[in-house]
């Protein structure tokens, strides 16, 4: 058995799938050794980090503000009216109005702003002081009317029945007062009623009517100046007429004479919510102004703006919508000179409208016109046979090229007369020239 065993080897040789390093121990100079390196190599890192956060801190730090050529500076602008301390000076412009940590905060210089505008109940009292001191302005030019009328009764006594209405003094001659006055609610008894005017001062005496004018419903009266004391001419005052064509949107104004419920010396204000131009009436074409203003259909009036002066005739008719409207005096002023001169003032009774170029290119005319939209019921025009659609060209051989024209050469008219009046009719050749005899009637 022994023979057929191979020989055995001793140490390492009988072993060769074992390989063994020898590892000699540490001794304390190479620990020492490496306790150097990581030291040094933890400085080494320590000054890296250092140089690469000094870097990039600088890099994303804001520059100051001197160094800054890009940023913006905000300001705020401050109220002139402001109360800045006395000694020190402030402008919009200033490094004190930019936003920083010496300044205010922003909210409170507003909120200063709104609290330096708030009104105090001292405010409001000089307010209606201002308003009462232009209604005692106007009170001197308004007058009280009253139409008296005597009627016997079945048992031989009689009864005086009467109605009131109001006016505005709008001249002042040598020898009287004009009184311009709404004719239908004056008038409301009869037309055979004796009138009288009140005075400011409460001065009463008889007038007399000067001329009418029914489409407008206005009337001018007429007062001797000789009747009058001296104190009542020196109380009572003209008012003036202003140019209505300058109203405009949030202008403020002031109704006089029976505005609130047709109540006499009744008084309102508001502002002009709306201004209607060219809105086509009688033989003309008016302005307007609607206002804030409540009424309805028994207010009646006149309109005044913060000077005191005329600048609307309130239309009853035109309250529907709950509050006052008045046609722009500038409008009727024609009409009231016409009237306290004692001249009739002619009437046509249509309802027309000025042709503008574009308009006139799509009618296919080669001149302006007045187009009429509307004939009134036993008017001269239409017994005379104008109808609506008509332009009307000429009217006693004056050409007409816009409403206007037309209302002045109605003024030239005095009633009870004939004039000649052309007209284009279209037909089925076009537009063809028509010429009526019209018998011109009283307004």
């Amino acid at each position: 058995m022994s023979e057929d065993r191979p020989e055995e080897k001793t140490g390492q040789e009988n072993r060769p799938f074992i390989r063994e390093t020898v590892i000699q121990e540490e001794t304390p100079r190479s620990v020492g050794k490496k306790f150097l390196i990581n030291v040094l190599l933890a400085v080494v890192f320590g000054v890296v980090a250092a140089f690469t956060f000094s870097l990039i801190q600088r890099r994303l730090a804001p520059k100051p503000a001197e160094e800054s050529s890009t940023s913006p500076v905000i300001s705020f602008w401050y109220d002139s009216t402001t109360a800045v301390t006395a000694g020190t000076e402030e402008s919009p412009t200033s490094a004190e109005a930019s936003v920083s940590g010496e300044t205010q905060d922003w909210m409170d210089q507003v909120k200063k702003m709104i609290e330096a505008r708030d009104m105090s109940l001292g405010d409001y009292q000089k307010l209606s002081r201002a308003i009462n001191s232009l209604k005692m302005q106007v009170d001197h030019s308004l007058v009280t009317l009253t139409a008296t009328r005597q009627e016997e009764s079945i048992f031989q006594s009689d009864h005086s029945f009467e109605s009131r209405s109001f006016g505005v003094i709008v001249s002042r001659t040598e020898s009287e007062v004009l009184i311009l006055a709404p004719y239908t609610s004056t008038m409301a008894i009869s037309e055979a009623s004796s009138l009288s005017v009140t005075f400011a001062d409460l001065f009463t005496i008889g007038a007399s009517i000067r001329e009418i004018d029914h489409t407008s419903d206005i009337m001018i009266l007429s007062v001797p100046l000789t009747g009058l004391p001296e104190s009542t001419q020196r109380y009572i005052s003209v008012i003036r007429l202003a140019n209505s064509n300058t109203c405009f949107i949030t202008q403020p104004v002031f109704a006089f004479g029976a505005p609130v419920g047709g109540i006499i010396k009744s008084f309102n204000y508001g502002i002009v919510t709306y201004v209607e131009a060219d809105c086509a009436m009688e033989d003309n074409t008016v302005r307007l102004l609607h206002t804030s203003i409540p009424g309805d259909s028994s207010s009646q009036g006149f309109l005044v703006n913060l000077d005191g002066s005329l600048i609307g005739l309130i239309r009853p008719e035109s309250a529907g919508g709950g509050t006052l409207t008045a046609v722009g005096i500038t409008d009727l002023e024609d009409y009231i000179k016409n009237l306290w001169a004692g001249k009739a003032i002619g009437y046509l009774g249509i309802e027309g409208l000025s042709l503008s170029s574009e308009q006139q290119a799509a009618l296919q005319l080669k001149e302006a016109g007045v187009y009429i939209l509307r004939c009134f019921d036993d008017s001269p025009a239409m017994n005379a046979g104008l109808q609506r659609g008509d332009i009307l060209k000429d009217v006693g051989g004056t050409p007409i090229h816009s409403v206007s024209d037309l209302r002045t050469v109605l003024l030239n008219y005095t009633t009870e007369q004939s004039v000649t009046i052309v007209v284009l009719r279209k037909g089925p050749n076009g537009y063809q020239e028509l010429s009526y005899n019209v018998s011109i009637e009283r307004r």
